[in-house]
């Protein structure tokens, strides 16, 4: 909850200290989901604390859904490399990945992002299109809540 009420645009400073000791906790585990909740949590905070993890996951772990949610993080970031893997996986087959990836993409801060997702909005498939549109205003309502 604190880290989607964080990615939300919700502030996190005030409690940045007890985030980031649950996000350590998270990303300590052998299980990629629990890891991959604590990369997001970290990352929706806005704390860089496990870039390092993030981008050795992206690079070589072997699980197609830990590198998602390490892309996830990074992108939330900033990082190219992981908007890149996001625009990868949004244009792919996997069905599920592709899901995620646009969701990831809503928070993504390359600035690259929001050309993407407006061209995958006016494209010919009728599920990357309405995934994109969601995107897109989801980035447009978090932006007037960071204002």
């Amino acid at each position: 909850q604190a880290g989607l009420t964080a990615a939300a645009g919700f502030p996190a400073a005030p409690y940045r200290e007890e985030i980031r000791k649950v996000a350590s906790g998270l990303a300590a585990t052998r299980d990629a989901e629990l890891t991959a909740a604590g990369f997001f949590l970290a990352t929706a905070s806005g704390a860089e604390d496990f870039s390092r993890e993030m981008l050795d996951t992206l690079r070589s772990d072997p699980s197609s859904g830990a590198k998602l949610y390490a892309a996830c993080g990074l992108a939330r970031l900033g990082s190219l490399e992981g908007g890149r893997h996001l625009a990868q996986l949004a244009a792919g087959a996997d069905p599920e990945l592709r899901g995620e990836a646009f969701s990831c993409l809503a928070y993504a801060f390359d600035p690259g992002t929001g050309p993407f997702l407006a061209s995958a909005a006016r494209g010919r498939d009728p599920d990357l299109a309405e995934r994109a549109k969601m995107a897109l205003i989801l980035r447009k309502q978090l932006a007037i809540i960071k204002k």
